[in-house]
């Protein structure tokens, strides 16, 4: 039971993804199940740690181990991300763009105030809610299967960010060209990767959610300058 929840949790967000995003995208129904698998994603770490762990949920105490690293790994990627990001722009078509931007209106994001509440519920609330699923629950999780050997923890953590990846992407083709989206993809791969290597070698999930923060900055920064110009 215990491993079908663990695969639940790797492939519901990707899921909701496909059902809410893919398929049916402004039904009602395909949102309520949109909804629902983020949730689930969220309350399936809490009842394995109920029934399959030691039975206590302690949120990870904070700490400022790694935080330095995390900073400036957060800095360089911020600035990583900006230049690819102007590169790849500059190979959009006014088509594109425009069609980029009608997407963004069409999801609700039609005016500065309400893009900035969800830039900053994404890089804040958000990016730390992934780092607790993806860094601190999938990677352990999956360092406890005995089948990966010496090289567990890194199969571990490349396995997760995979997995992370995976739904980022798919939500992508809804609405970005295929080169924003492998761009995208890769960046949000290789940064997983980076944050899981951080977590396993400072213990902190915190260190990895700063670093995390700062390129979910860069991204809805460089983004709101397409849609709003500023």
């Amino acid at each position: 039971m215990n491993r079908i929840l663990f695969l639940l949790e790797l492939l519901l967000p990707s899921l909701g993804v496909i059902v809410g995003v893919l398929l049916f995208p402004g039904m009602p129904v395909a949102q309520i199940f949109f909804a629902l698998c983020k949730v689930l994603a969220l309350v399936i770490p809490i009842i394995w740690i109920k029934f399959y762990g030691d039975g206590r949920l302690e949120i990870p105490r904070w700490s400022n181990k790694g935080m330095r690293l995390g900073l400036i790994s957060g800095l360089l990627m911020s600035v990583a991300m900006y230049l690819a990001w102007t590169f790849v722009k500059s190979t959009l078509t006014p088509d594109q763009i425009q069609g980029l931007t009608q997407k963004a209106m069409a999801a609700g994001l039609n005016s500065p105030m309400k893009y900035l509440i969800m830039a900053i519920y994404w890089c804040t609330l958000n990016s730390l809610l992934e780092e607790f699923v993806w860094r601190w629950f999938v990677i352990n999780r999956f360092e406890e299967l005995s089948v990966f050997g010496r090289y567990r923890t890194q199969i571990s953590i490349f396995l997760s960010a995979l997995f992370f990846t995976s739904h980022h992407t798919l939500a992508l083709l809804a609405y970005v060209p295929y080169q924003v989206n492998i761009l995208a993809s890769v960046g949000v791969f290789l940064g997983g990767v980076f944050w899981g290597f951080l977590y396993r070698r400072c213990g902190n999930i915190y260190a990895a959610w700063v670093s995390h923060i700062l390129a979910d900055v860069t991204i809805f920064y460089t983004v709101g300058m397409m849609l709003f110009g500023v």
